[in-house]
């Protein structure tokens, strides 16, 4: 009892913080401002004065300038507002004895930059593009040279890490465009504008929060491995299975079998929401009786939310779910509190 007591009432002293979480629908409205990044090197043996690049389909659309040292290297954002298609990259380079040069190079896809950072190397003769690796870099804790952890990922240097707007990712593969596109939207919070965030694998890093790290999802735990949920209840009977794709998602398959009525069949992919902080829920365990937070991932098809709960209890070795729809007829019933919580097999 003194358990659930203090599961109550730290859950209500969070929901102040999850206050500044956007509900589903906002999520997904409006994108971050599309850039592409590259680390550009200067190896022509001589001063830059002007760099600058270009997108197929941009002509005459002014973008940045910058001046490279020889033997420098600055960390370019183009620019990628323009016309869905797919393209090559351009950059422009001029010397100090005003000798032009202009590289043709790169690939991206219905406007927008592949999952990489690229660093281009910029000859006299020819350029070179070389995609770095995300997983080579690990998270760097504060107080490395008096730096936080984020401005150290984003020195020159160091930078093996994709930049989207104020957010910093190890390794994109981790995350879903939609995630990272909502996260984004949710920065544009004046309240939040000015907070760098690190993601990395399952963590949220914001230093300037007094919180300072979240854990993104925790159930399920393992890659690529398939977990089974079972229910029943009367004429009714549920199978859910579940395989977690990355740090944000999962892909679903739905069995609902109602004898004497027939069978219901849903599946896709469902992840959970991008926003500062992530959002805290609860259910209460069907083992214990007692509330544990819970992981929530949401399915939009139109205007429809699926959502999918899966938490764990301490005390036991199996996890247990929970479904619900905001306006889908078949979850009226398995979305009822006596309805019993899917639990694993």
């Amino acid at each position: 009892m003194k358990k659930l007591i203090y599961f109550i009432v730290l859950h209500v002293a969070l929901i102040a913080i999850m206050v500044s979480c956007s509900t589903p629908t906002e999520q997904y409205q409006s994108p971050l401002t599309n850039n592409a990044h590259f680390m550009l090197v200067n190896k022509t043996g001589v001063d830059l004065d002007s760099v600058w690049m270009e997108r197929s389909g941009q002509a005459n659309q002014q973008q940045s300038v910058v001046k490279i040292l020889a033997g420098d290297s600055v960390l370019y954002e183009l620019d990628m507002e323009g016309p869905k298609v797919d393209g090559d990259y351009y950059c422009w380079a001029k010397n100090a004895r005003r000798e032009a040069f202009l590289y043709k190079f790169g690939y991206f896809s219905n406007g927008y930059q592949l999952e990489k950072l690229s660093r281009v190397s910029i000859f006299s003769d020819t350029l070179e593009e070389e995609i770095i690796s995300f997983k080579e870099l690990k998270y760097v804790p504060s107080n490395v040279s008096g730096e936080n952890s984020i401005d150290y990922l984003r020195r020159k240097d160091s930078i093996k890490s994709k930049v989207i707007g104020n957010i910093t990712v190890v390794d994109s593969s981790d995350y879903t465009p939609s995630f990272l596109l909502s996260l984004g939207q949710d920065l544009k919070n004046p309240d939040y504008s000015k907070l760098k965030v690190l993601l990395d694998s399952n963590r949220m890093i914001v230093e300037q929060l007094p919180e300072g790290e979240f854990i993104l999802a925790s159930h399920p735990k393992e890659l690529n491995k398939p977990y089974k949920f079972t229910a029943r209840k009367e004429n009714i009977a549920v199978a859910l299975s579940v395989e977690k794709l990355n740090q944000v998602a999962i892909k679903y398959k739905l069995e609902i079998v109602e004898f004497g009525k027939g069978n219901y069949h849903k599946e896709g992919v469902a992840e959970i929401k991008g926003c500062i902080p992530i959002g805290l829920e609860s259910e209460i365990s069907p083992i214990t009786g007692d509330l544990v937070f819970v992981d929530e991932y949401f399915d939009r098809t139109d205007s429809c939310f699926f959502h999918i709960r899966i938490g764990k209890d301490d005390e036991v070795p199996y996890m247990f779910a929970r479904l619900s729809s905001d306006c889908d007829t078949k979850f009226v019933e398995i979305a009822k509190d006596d309805f019993p919580k899917l639990r694993e097999k």
